[in-house]
């Protein structure tokens, strides 16, 4: 039989406030295993770039909750940081949950800010979240004889499908492709990557 004494102690999430394109927001998450809420109010249609920086968390989790409550985009993070730049579905208060993974603490900034239109930056990963079949046009800069190659996944939640155009600076196509999921349940099922590549400009 074991006997003896337990101690335990419940604690609210860290709650503070997030305004568009202001200061970061300082999160320190003590005791261990506590979590953060954070809100900020949104308009929609508009694109919002969510990073975390100077992360001390070893690991844990950051989602975006839309005002009615469903999770709108949801990302892994470790110590490097992340950013999600999900489009707005709808106007109102949106929901940041910082999860730390386990008992652990630590301390991170939360910074947010406005985009009208996402950049791509070469040899770096965008994270980009969509929410219904409205077009998203991303831009990125590339130099005459410059080979590339574009990589789009899915597998957190998968989209069953998208088709992805790469424009010149003159609007003319310049290359497609389409990536489809298999054993589509709900719309969203199995984890794809698609290549386009190498792309010579």
């Amino acid at each position: 039989r074991n006997t003896g004494a337990l101690t335990l102690n419940v604690w609210k999430p860290l709650q503070a406030a997030l305004t568009l394109g202001g200061s970061p927001v300082s999160v320190t998450l003590t005791p261990p295993g506590r979590r953060a809420l954070l809100t900020f109010s949104g308009t929609q249609g508009a694109f919002v770039n969510l990073s975390l920086s100077s992360v001390t968390l070893t690991a844990g989790t950051v989602s975006i909750f839309t005002p009615s409550g469903a999770l709108l985009h949801s990302l892994a993070f470790n110590t490097g940081g992340a950013t999600i730049a999900p489009r707005l579905p709808v106007s109102g208060t949106y929901t940041v949950l910082i999860d730390p993974t386990g008992s652990i603490g630590g301390s991170l900034n939360v910074s947010l800010q406005s985009s009208a239109s996402p950049t791509l930056t070469v040899n770096s990963t965008y994270n980009l979240g969509l929410t219904n079949t409205s077009p998203v046009t991303l831009t990125f800069q590339g130099s005459v004889g410059q080979i590339l190659a574009l990589t789009a996944a899915t597998s957190a939640e998968p989209i069953q499908s998208v088709s992805i155009v790469v424009r010149r600076p003159d609007g003319t196509q310049f290359s497609t492709a389409t990536m489809h999921t298999n054993a589509v349940t709900g719309g969203r099922s199995g984890s794809v990557v698609v290549n386009m590549g190498p792309l010579t400009l």
